[in-house]
């Protein structure tokens, strides 16, 4: 193992602080990183891109639509390679895939170069370093209080929301969009990967160290994770198991709500009467809001249990359709406002912790990475099915009813779901 982490473990054991919180930090700032540059900072490029290169707004958006899709296809990839090898060997390599894909962005002379960037070298690295990889670690380093350290990296996601698109576009004002993408390629170079050499490791055991919480070092007879944890499962064994089909689908309503009520708020509000800069507001509720979340979550994960953290989300989706589909006052939308944003913090940390508890900690990254197809493939049919239901009939009551139904059935998948289940993958196939 190389020198400065080995020294780094030994340092924060000595003063009795577990350096899985090293590797939660880590996680965090990585977080923060890919989303913030990958994902929420694309729409400041929009009208950049339009003036360029000299296309209409749908056009611009393709790069986005482009990134989505490369994460669905390459996720499964991405889990598998991440649990069969080195999540650390696969962060450095996809943060280098990363900082390139923004390079090339940067000195591009057409919108579809951008999208081709977009759906590779930044689509493949996206898919090795969050949240795929940095679950897989934190979960190495977690027995106890796991759902609390996935919770805080998740955190990172909020953050990168909010603080790189106005370093973005600052940028853009300042100097130039293309500036702005040689500057996030240096985020990823100089910053993230040097962090990602001297101080991430794979497992405790890499360091002679315990997981947070386990009295036992992995592999002596009292290990309470030796049975089913070092099961990885193919491809094929997944696709037959009832478990992963319920998980994901579950999960992927979940997400994908949440993600259509976040894309359709401000023109929803704007048909309530409300302007525009209103709806805004209520937009940046929304993220405000999944921020606390996070917060809340971390706090009360491990106290209530996955399915009930799940659940829990679920319902606070559900509560929102019911103030959605009511009528149309500051409150109601307020309060759909608040639970939606309130119910990401659950979500994020539900996705990895299912995998963790019913899976073992081997898998979680193969099954992450295969169950994303799923999650993703909701994530991209939601947001413009509640847009064409509008188009359609000019209300978008019908889209949220739908979904209403369709969270609903989600709860009844999550039904059972609160026991560990690592012996699912030894029964009938």
């Amino acid at each position: 193992m190389p020198f400065m982490p080995n020294l780094l473990c030994r340092l924060m054991q000595a003063r009795s602080f577990h350096y899985g919180w090293v590797i939660v930090a880590n996680g965090f700032f990585l977080e923060m990183v890919v989303m913030g540059a990958a994902l929420y900072s694309y729409s400041v490029f929009v009208m950049p891109f339009s003036r360029a290169f000299g296309v209409g707004t749908f056009e611009a958006m393709l790069g986005l639509t482009a990134l989505n899709i490369a994460v669905a296809v390459l996720s499964p990839l991405a889990g598998h390679l991440i649990s069969r090898g080195s999540p650390k060997r696969y962060m450095i390599f996809g943060i280098s895939m990363l900082g390139a894909g923004f390079l090339l962005v940067g000195v591009s002379e057409s919108m579809w170069w951008v999208c081709a960037m977009y759906a590779s070298f930044i689509g493949l690295g996206y898919a090795l370093v969050a949240p795929i990889a940095a679950s897989a670690l934190i979960t190495n380093w977690f027995d106890e209080l796991r759902g609390r350290a996935l919770s805080i990296a998740a955190m990172g996601t909020s953050f990168g929301g909010l603080i790189i698109p106005p370093f973005v576009a600052f940028t853009i004002v300042q100097y130039d969009w293309r500036v702005a993408f040689m500057l996030l390629a240096g985020l990823f170079f100089l910053v993230s990967l040097p962090l990602v050499l001297a101080m991430v490791v794979d497992r405790p055991g890499d360091a002679g160290l315990r997981p947070y919480g386990m009295r036992q070092l992995p592999g002596s007879e009292d290990d309470s994770l030796s049975t089913g944890d070092d099961t990885v499962p193919s491809l094929s064994m997944l696709l037959k198991n009832l478990l992963f089909w319920r998980l994901g689908i579950s999960l992927g309503i979940g997400f994908a709500v949440f993600m259509a009520v976040t894309a359709n708020i401000v023109p929803y509000a704007t048909t309530l009467g409300f302007t525009e800069a209103q709806g805004a507001m209520f937009l940046a509720g929304i993220t405000a809001c999944a921020l606390l979340g996070k917060v809340v979550f971390a706090l009360v994960t491990d106290r209530i249990g996955i399915r009930n953290t799940f659940l829990c989300a679920l319902l606070l989706n559900i509560l929102a359709m019911l103030m959605l589909l009511g009528l149309p006052y500051f409150y109601t939308l307020f309060i759909a406002v608040v639970c939606v944003g309130l119910s990401s913090g659950g979500l994020l940390v539900s996705w990895p912790g299912f995998i963790a508890l019913h899976f073992g900690k081997q898998a979680l990254a193969k099954v992450m990475g295969a169950s994303a197809p799923l999650v993703n493939g909701c994530m991209m049919l939601f947001p413009p099915f509640a847009g064409k239901v509008f188009d359609v009939s000019g209300d978008y009551r019908p889209a949220f009813a739908a979904f209403l139904f369709l969270l609903l059935v989600g709860v009844l998948l999550t039904l059972g779901l609160n026991r560990p289940a690592r012996t699912v993958l030894l029964g009938p196939r």
